[in-house]
């Protein structure tokens, strides 16, 4: 775990190199999950089998799973507006630029890549025709997690906010496809966009060159 750890740290502070490794990264990732699961028979038929699974837990917790991806993004966004706040006073503008466009960015790019760029072909009878990957509504509550994290007040994100972000993302995700409102593929893709709009943000808005120590904090 230890490179993980080194290259968490070259993420969290000012490495170029590792903020475009973590792009190329998701890209490549989001690109697959798309391949497989939208343009393979076994990818549609996967997802329709995974709806076949949770079927059950639609009729037990619909109404809670649609109540909770409503407040989610709401919770959520009211966390970032308190530690951008605190961010920009401390004079940590960049990151609250970039953490403020990747949300500003997910689901705008969700929607055109969903019903403009992505298509889904007939590949037999795996449900409804039409696309509907990546999900923005889990893309919005990944991306506002992700600036949670980036906008931390602390120089050094404690363990349980990581645990709270992670868990607020998977219930949002888990509930999108309880409701039937996006299949697990979609969620996938949509966890990845979510990830990759604020890398992507963080990467574009870097400083040109670093000034001092290069782990220094992005200012």
């Amino acid at each position: 775990m230890e490179p993980v750890g080194h290259w968490w740290d070259a993420v969290r502070g000012y490495r170029p190199a590792a903020w475009g490794s973590l792009v190329a990264g998701l890209a490549c990732a989001l690109a697959a999950v798309y391949l497989l699961a939208v343009r393979t028979g076994p990818g549609q038929a996967a997802d329709v089998r995974a709806f076949s699974w949770v079927s059950p837990l639609h009729d037990l917790a619909n109404g809670p799973a649609e109540r909770w991806r409503a407040a989610a993004p709401v919770l959520l966004a009211a966390v970032v507006t308190g530690c951008a706040l605190h961010a920009w006073r401390a004079r940590r503008r960049r990151r609250v630029v970039a953490g403020l466009l990747g949300v500003a960015a997910a689901l705008p790019a969700a929607t055109v890549l969903r019903d403009e760029l992505l298509a889904r072909p007939w590949l037999g009878d795996h449900g409804y025709a039409h696309n509907t990957l990546p999900s923005g509504h889990v893309a919005v509550v990944t991306a506002l997690a992700a600036a949670v994290l980036l906008l931390w007040p602390a120089a050094g994100v404690p363990r349980a906010a990581v645990v709270a972000a992670a868990g607020v993302v998977a219930a949002t995700a888990a509930a999108s496809v309880v409701t039937y409102a996006h299949r697990p593929s979609d969620v996938v893709a949509g966890l990845l966009l979510g990830l990759l709009a604020p890398a992507l943000a963080c990467w574009a808005v870097r400083p040109p060159l670093p000034t001092a120590s290069p782990r220094a904090d992005l200012p």
